[in-house]
């Protein structure tokens, strides 16, 4: 009797500890402060220019608001290709036309399933996982134009997901739906569609 008793005291323990030691790693998975460089591409509408491809060089700095919450700032050169459509037919691109533009955005960030996977050393550092997010940017006109120098604002709503390809590098893709104010004169819905690797300093 005494021997089962002292198994069973073992047990007890052993489950005590395990668990303890498994809220205690669940208790360390928290976003965290990063900071990196990255490259990306993009796909988004562009009004009767039709869709417009970027690519974008930058730098972010991801600041933790909380365990599964974050304020990802970046500023960005962003290089786009698009198609020049007339008025009237929408049948065929007239020509294709290049832009060179000055990029800065914020975009707050919820973690959603932060605390759903399993928490590993290079996964947590990088902040793996899938997010929702808000984003604003502020693009300016192009630069490589005559045209007098404006600036547009685009608002909206994502979903995307982050996924840790080593310590101190990064691959996401995020899509979504948002509105831009082009050259703050009038509105546009925005679809959007962007994937970028970044590596972490």
């Amino acid at each position: 009797m005494k021997r089962i008793l002292f198994a069973l005291s073992v047990i007890c323990v052993s489950f005590a500890n395990v668990v303890a030691q498994e809220n205690s790693t669940a208790d360390s998975a928290s976003v965290v402060n990063l900071q990196g460089i990255y490259a990306g591409f993009g796909l988004v509408t562009h009004g009767s220019a039709g869709i417009k491809t970027t690519f974008n060089i930058g730098y972010l700095n991801e600041i933790k608001l909380g365990r599964a919450t974050s304020l990802l700032v970046a500023g960005s050169l962003l290089n786009s290709l698009y198609q020049i459509y007339s008025t009237y037919p929408y049948s065929s691109p007239q020509s294709t036309g290049y832009a060179l533009q000055l990029s800065a955005a914020a975009q707050p960030r919820l973690y959603v399933d932060y605390y759903k996977r399993q928490p590993d050393i290079s996964s947590t550092l990088l902040n793996s996982g899938w997010f929702i997010s808000l984003p604003l940017e502020i693009n300016s006109s192009i630069l490589t134009s005559t045209y007098p120098f404006t600036v547009s604002l685009f608002v909206g709503a994502s979903v995307g997901y982050r996924y840790a390809v080593s310590r101190s590098m990064f691959l996401e893709v995020n899509g979504g739906l948002g509105t831009t104010y082009y050259n703050l004169a009038y509105f546009q819905t925005t679809p959007y569609l962007n994937l970028k690797a970044c590596y972490t300093l």
